[in-house]
């Protein structure tokens, strides 16, 4: 028999404690206008359906899904190099190299990305068929 996920309920304040800390970002960034915040906040935001049936492991797995679904194309670290006399031609040459790279990974990384936001929809779809299965 396979055990739902959705067994325990999910903490009545979360909605409450989200608003409150995004609120307060919101409020104290400098990367948003007044105007972008109202447009966004207008808009129907609810991937998963308000029950009291979703529990919080169920949750912590979609949040990090969608947190983890964006693969970014770029260096670990920076090109650098310890030598002193052809140390400049090395990082140079890395730095071409790296540059050929990206441009021939690049769809694939895009690729990867489209499939992990389907993965994330085909979930919150899931979570959504088994909350109005037992509710």
């Amino acid at each position: 028999m396979v055990q739902s996920i959705f067994t325990t309920p999910m903490l009545p304040d979360l909605d409450e404690r989200v608003k409150s800390l995004l609120s307060f970002r919101l409020a104290n960034s400098k990367d948003f206008t007044a105007l972008e915040i109202s447009q966004v906040s207008s808009l129907e935001h609810r991937v998963l359906p308000r029950s009291k049936l979703v529990n919080t492991v169920a949750l912590e797995r979609f949040r990090t899904l969608c947190q983890l679904y964006r693969c970014e194309l770029r260096a670990l670290r920076q090109i650098s190099s310890h030598r002193a006399v052809i140390g400049g031609v090395i990082v140079f040459a890395k730095r071409i190299l790296w540059r050929v790279m990206q441009s021939q990974l690049r769809e694939h990384f895009e690729q990867m990305q489209e499939f992990h936001l389907n993965l994330i929809e085909e979930h919150a779809r899931l979570i959504s068929v088994e909350v109005e299965a037992l509710g």
